[in-house]
């Protein structure tokens, strides 16, 4: 049941935070491959293998759509899922 609530939580955050419809499909590939890997370690060299393009374009073009740096977004994803992890584990206890 944690792991629905959870998954609940993160799909309207994900609904709330980017109206993926005005974001460019580099930036969605972008979002979907943070998403897939957030619990590993990912690098700008990374992303810019998954989607075929330099690591300045991709840099500058995430600015561009979302305000703040893939850095940054990354460490603020990563923040967020371990608070609501934190929270639905100490709900068991």
């Amino acid at each position: 049941m944690a792991h629905i609530k959870e998954s609940s939580f993160l799909f309207m955050e994900l609904i709330h935070n980017f109206p993926y419809s005005e974001i460019s499909s580099l930036v969605k590939d972008l979002l979907n491959y943070i998403d897939t890997h957030i619990y590993e370690r990912i690098t700008i060299n990374d992303l810019a293998q998954s989607v075929q393009k330099h690591p300045t374009h991709i840099n500058s073009q995430f600015k561009n759509a979302l305000g703040q740096t893939v850095h940054t977004y990354i460490n603020q994803k990563k923040n967020s899922r371990s608070q609501v992890s934190f929270a639905f584990h100490r709900q068991k206890l």
